[in-house]
């Protein structure tokens, strides 16, 4: 299956950004030179795509939010979709995989499941307690953790 939003990894982020629906979105703008790498953090809309990009405003990672995600889809798999059903979707067994945990730190953390394709890294995060789709993450393959 070939997903749509990877095909914006790798490329400017003028190009994602000038396409519908993403044009009138609300755009914030952050940078942050203090990361390693340093990056450019684009936020469209409250909270609905987060996009990472390196200094030359490649992207590099897509966030897709659950919580703002109602007037338009962004992605193949449907935010009702279970954890079974992500699998069934992209076609195969996830390449990396974790349980809910507490985090000292970050605090409840849902299941994950990290599926590797040719051309990007797919991190699917549930809601704790849950098989609810909360944040669907689209990775270039050389900046997946």
């Amino acid at each position: 299956m070939k997903f749509i939003m990877c095909t914006f990894l790798g490329t400017r982020f003028l190009e994602l950004r000038n396409r519908e629906p993403f044009k009138n979105l609300q755009l914030e703008r952050d940078v942050d030179l203090e990361s390693d790498p340093p990056e450019v953090r684009y936020c469209l809309g409250k909270n609905v795509v987060e996009v990472l990009c390196d200094l030359d405003e490649t992207v590099t990672t897509i966030f897709l939010h659950t919580s703002q995600y109602k007037d338009f889809c962004l992605s193949e798999i449907p935010f009702t979709s279970s954890r079974i059903e992500v699998a069934h979707l992209i076609g195969f067994k996830p390449t990396y995989c974790g349980e809910r945990m507490i985090d000292p730190d970050l605090g409840k953390c849902g299941a994950w499941d990290r599926f590797d394709l040719r051309d990007c890294s797919i991190h699917v995060q549930f809601k704790y307690g849950s098989d609810v789709i909360e944040l669907i993450t689209l990775m270039r393959p050389d900046v997946a953790p």
